[in-house]
């Protein structure tokens, strides 16, 4: 039976998901045409088998943890005449349901038939990252097509890739850092835990977009008050070991800060430095979590969490996310043309805001999620229609 280690860092993400469960990846496409449950099923089914990875249940405690595929398929869950129209959380109860690591499921597939016929795939971030996730439901339309899934049977996790390739530099995504970051959307209204986000759908192309966004993000931020601003980009290691396939949590974060002197020129230039320097490495002492109780390591985040939505201060104001441009013709199959493929970005308790970007053709869609308590009185809509008057404009 295929089992892996579990890394320190999907410990943290675990550490998330029992927070503010679930913390999922999930993807979105959507399109025009039909699919057939039942051949979904069986796809997905075929998928499964090919990526162990998809049916993962987490064993043992401390250093002997360990991901063990003794799950089933993920299930596929038919929601008819749904009101949710893709663009932000509202009439989505379905993107709320668990996804356990213990108990399971640890991923599922949603189908949504309609005049706009929409496919989520949800899967448990602790076991899986966003490419990961791209690469089991490329899987899933291939049998869909007919054809064999390609699969991966993968152990290697971040801390393997970062072991093998890291230089002297260390990952200041992964330092202790004050919590003195203010964030896009002000502070908080209220105290729900619940989480909201919206889309947006821009026509274009759009160059150096995390740049812009960062800039953006931090000059929204500045109109509710003057402060420190930073931001954490996740960065595929994948790429570091040549025609590696895998499903397993292989991305790791790089941390810049934003002035009111940066130019988009400029936070370009600081990503291209941290990129060069692999800057994404895990440190060398990261292996110490592991040891670490689960238990301890959530009150930790609790009491972080708590400070952190008292002052409305944070260690980062925000995540971008940038999943680049969607393979849009893996994600078609015989009655389905797709029109867009996105992210619903994971986001709750103990964060500011997450966003995702995502191509598809020539559109970009772009989404955020923040804790309600500082989405309130329409101020993600507003960020939203900021971002794309000024990008649309190339205000920036």
């Amino acid at each position: 039976m295929f089992s892996r280690k579990l890394s320190p860092a999907e410990k943290t993400l675990l550490v998330a998901d029992w927070a503010a469960r679930p913390f999922a990846n999930q993807l979105v496409v959507e399109g025009v045409g039909t699919i057939d449950e039942v051949e979904l099923q069986k796809a997905v089914d075929a998928a499964c088998r090919a990526h162990p990875g998809s049916r993962l249940r987490l064993k043992g405690r401390y250093c002997f943890a360990k991901w063990v595929a003794s799950g089933g398929s993920a299930s596929v869950k038919v929601i008819r005449d749904s009101a949710w129209d893709g663009f932000h959380s509202l009439n989505a109860p379905f993107l709320t349901e668990p996804l356990h690591p213990v108990k399971g499921p640890t991923s599922q597939v949603v189908l949504l038939p309609g005049d706009t016929t929409r496919i989520v795939f949800r899967t448990n971030h602790g076991m899986m990252d966003g490419r990961g996730t791209q690469l089991w439901v490329e899987d899933v339309f291939a049998a869909l097509n007919g054809k064999k899934p390609v699969g991966s049977r993968s152990r290697v996790t971040d801390m393997d890739i970062s072991s093998m390739t890291r230089d002297k530099n260390q990952n200041s995504a992964t330092k202790i850092r004050p919590s003195d970051c203010i964030i896009p959307t002000g502070k908080s209204q209220g105290d729900s835990q619940a989480v909201a986000w919206q889309r947006i759908r821009l026509e274009g192309k759009f160059k150096h977009l995390v740049s812009k966004l960062a800039i953006l993000l931090a000059e929204e931020a500045w109109k509710y008050q003057p402060g420190r601003v930073s931001f954490l980009i996740p960065v595929d290691m994948r790429k570091r070991i040549p025609g590696l396939r895998s499903t397993n949590n292989l991305s790791s974060m790089i941390h810049f800060e934003v002035s009111d002197q940066d130019t988009v020129t400029s936070v370009q230039g600081k990503l291209s430095l941290l990129l060069a320097g692999q800057n994404e490495s895990l440190p060398s002492w990261y292996p110490v979590l592991s040891f670490i109780p689960l238990s301890l390591m959530k009150r930790v985040y609790r009491q972080s969490a708590a400070e952190s939505q008292a002052t409305d201060l944070y260690s980062a104001s925000a995540v971008i996310s940038n999943l680049g441009k969607m393979p849009m013709e893996r994600y078609a199959c015989g009655g389905f043309d797709p029109e867009a493929c996105f992210f619903i970005p994971p986001c709750g308790e103990g964060m500011s805001h997450f966003m995702t970007l995502a191509g598809s053709g020539k559109y970009v869609d772009i989404l955020t999620a923040t804790p309600h308590m500082y989405a309130t009185q329409g101020r993600i809509h507003s960020l939203l229609a900021s971002v794309a008057r000024r990008l649309s404009a190339n205000d920036i």
